[in-house]
């Protein structure tokens, strides 16, 4: 037998318990009907409990460090007016319609590029976008398809985009 034995069941249920603290768990997630009188890790552990990969990338560390860092920043007043200034869209991205910049990292195109062709490209950027919750890129699509905005990236940002999300 392993020696860590249980460390997921473990994590699962601090990461569950710290998101309930945040208020960041569904409503119909109660979790004190895992809690069976010995703790929640012991309840999973008993009935050698499995989880969906979607619920197991929805409640792991990543995640809850975001959430952490979110309730930090409402939490946190702003500067002058006590509350975080306000972004838009025209605040949060750069033009990347311009004929000369990357449409992924903005720097200047050069020579070696490629022009968006295919809306198979468009729909995997959209995924990779929205599985790493990046909310400049997501405002850029929200402009149109890549191939009908004619976006033009370097190979390496794209590969680079793609390779985070697997």
């Amino acid at each position: 037998k392993r020696p860590d034995s249980g460390a997921g069941y473990t994590s699962l249920a601090n990461n569950l318990t710290e998101f309930s603290v945040l208020g960041e768990l569904p409503q119909d997630v109660d979790l004190r009907r895992l809690d069976e009188g010995q703790g929640i890790v012991s309840a999973l552990t008993r009935h050698q409990a499995k989880w969906h990969k979607s619920c197991r990338i929805k409640y792991n560390n990543t995640k809850l460090q975001r959430a952490l860092k979110r309730r930090h920043y409402e939490e946190e007043p702003g500067p002058s007016t006590g509350t975080l200034p306000k972004r838009t869209r025209s605040k949060a991205c750069v033009d990347s319609t311009q004929d000369d910049v990357c449409f992924f990292c903005h720097l200047d195109l050069g020579s070696d590029y490629h022009l968006a062709a295919t809306l198979e490209l468009d729909q995997r950027v959209r995924h990779a976008a929205e599985f790493l919750e990046d909310t400049t890129l997501l405002a850029q699509l929200s402009v149109g398809d890549m191939v009908a905005i004619e976006a033009k990236y370097h190979n390496k940002c794209l590969v680079s985009l793609c390779c985070t999300t697997v």
